[in-house]
Order: structure tokens, then C-alpha cells, then sequence
């Protein structure tokens, strides 16, 4: 779905009908195939995320924030924020590789609320 071709064509119908709500329920599997996460460098990390990842991969969060994510300062918001950086010449999740990928995915707040996933 391209929200961006929907709002163009004016369909809101459509737009509407794809929207989740607050009831909503969302369910995600990670077939770690790279295909919704290729080019994704908006996926973002809250603390839980940070610390679920720390405490599968058995590093510290200090050291997920190093080795998987990169901070700045929201422009207009000026809050701090921590994203994924995608990896390798097709730019995906940088967990794919690792046997706790579905895992991570799935339970990454960012991934949970995007209606982009799966």
C-alpha cells in the first residue's frame, strides 16, 4: 500500500479502510527476507526497545545503541532520537542475520505500529 499514491488519487476511502486504530490489532512475523525493511532508516528504538534487544543478544543497551542505532536531536521537537541504521548494500534491518531476528522485529514499538510491516 502507497499512502502517498492513495492521498494523490484522493481515494480516503482507501486511506481510511488501511488505517489502524487504537483497537486494532496488528500481528507481524519476521520472515527475515529483508523486503520491509530495504532503504528503512526510519524504524525507531524507545528504551524497552533498546533494553529487549540488550538483554536477547546479551549485550549492554550502551552497546546496542553503538552497534545497531544512531542518535540526534529532532529538529522541531528537540528530542532526543535513536534509530535503526540500516546495513549492507541493500541498506536492511541489521538484524536479519541474527537467529533472534523474528524475535527483535516483532517486538521493536516502531514495527508494531507501522501499517508499512508484513
Amino acid at each position: 500500500m502507497d499512502i502517498r499514491k492513495l492521498v494523490e488519487e484522493g481515494r480516503t476511502e482507501e486511506i481510511e479502510r488501511q488505517l489502524m486504530d487504537l483497537d486494532s490489532e496488528f500481528r507481524f512475523k519476521c520472515r527475515k527476507c529483508g523486503k520491509c525493511c530495504k532503504h528503512q532508516n526510519t524504524i525507531l528504538f524507545n528504551t524497552r526497545d533498546i533494553f529487549n534487544i540488550a538483554c536477547k543478544l546479551q549485550m549492554t543497551m550502551e552497546e546496542v545503541i553503538n552497534e545497531y542505532a544512531e542518535t540526534y536531536i529532532g529538529g522541531a521537537s528537540k528530542i532526543p532520537v535513536v534509530h535503526m541504521v540500516p546495513r549492507g548494500k541493500n541498506e536492511v534491518c541489521p538484524f536479519l542475520k541474527e537467529a533472534s531476528a523474528p524475535f527483535i522485529t516483532a517486538n521493536l514499538l516502531s514495527v508494531r505500529y507501522s501499517r508499512w510491516v508484513g
